[in-house]
């Protein structure tokens, strides 16, 4: 059977594929809950900031396979934002839950793994248009689909803490995989309200091939397609949050 309640942050489609219905009355419109998760025009401002910093990257550095190697202290800066901030994500996501390590100490990248079983992270692709001479799909989290160590997040730690030995590290490569980790996981948590920060009813277009986006939207998103029935949500918003716990806690 569906799931008679949300989890916190964490989006799953209805029975009808969908996550939000057209209406702004929507029953559905549980990721407007500040019990969802009160942070939520923070974080999608945090993201927003790299986002244009990107952009401006862009008028240096041509998006392109043949820059993928580039790296500068720009792109090292960028890399550790955009890596802070997913990192920022994750442990929100996990202490929503209430989850704990085991052993106790500071969450870890093994910890945030976790979230793919709840969230299907590997399947999220993420399209940019601008890139030359065709648009390019990332799979920031695709390694995670076999339980494999992220690429890019290896590379920002290991030039995080060495950069003289590893500048080489903090590339475009590594920034563009760590700035569409990050806009992946903040869609997989608020969906359409994740591509703008001014949003209050989730406005956005699905083109033909699934991707969904906005006008100010840089990327287009195309979101997991795996869910069975009962991993799906199935709810009137309105009634479960006048009751009683309305939002359940995902058991990592």
């Amino acid at each position: 059977m569906p799931l008679p309640k949300p989890f916190y942050r964490i989006i799953r489609p209805f029975p009808d594929g969908e996550y939000l219905a057209p209406s702004t009355g929507d029953e559905r419109v549980y990721i407007l809950s500040n019990d969802y998760s009160p942070d939520r025009s923070v974080l999608i401002r945090a993201y927003t900031l790299i986002e244009r910093d990107l952009i401006e990257l862009f008028d240096y550095i041509e998006p392109c396979d043949a820059n993928l190697p580039t790296y500068s202290h720009r792109t090292y800066e960028l890399l550790l934002r955009a890596s802070t901030e997913f990192e920022t994500n994750c442990k929100g996501i996990l202490h929503a839950n209430g989850y704990t390590r085991p052993a106790g100490g500071n969450l870890d990248v093994t910890d945030y793994y976790k979230i793919e079983k709840a969230s299907r992270l590997s399947e999220y692709q993420v399209i940019l248009n601008a890139w030359h001479p065709i648009r390019k799909i990332f799979e920031p989290f695709k390694e995670w689909a076999t339980g494999q160590p992220l690429r890019w997040y290896r590379s920002y730690n290991t030039v995080k803490h060495n950069r003289s030995m590893h500048f080489p590290e903090a590339s475009l490569e590594n920034v563009m995989a760590s700035i569409t980790a990050l806009f992946a996981i903040l869609f997989s948590q608020y969906y359409s309200f994740a591509l703008n920060r001014y949003h209050n009813i989730g406005d956005y277009t699905v083109d033909d091939d699934g991707s969904i986006h906005d006008d100010s939207s840089l990327f287009s998103i195309i979101t997991p397609s795996s869910w069975s029935s009962n991993e799906q949500y199935d709810f009137d918003w309105n009634v479960v949050r006048a009751t009683p716990n309305p939002i359940d806690k995902f058991s990592f």
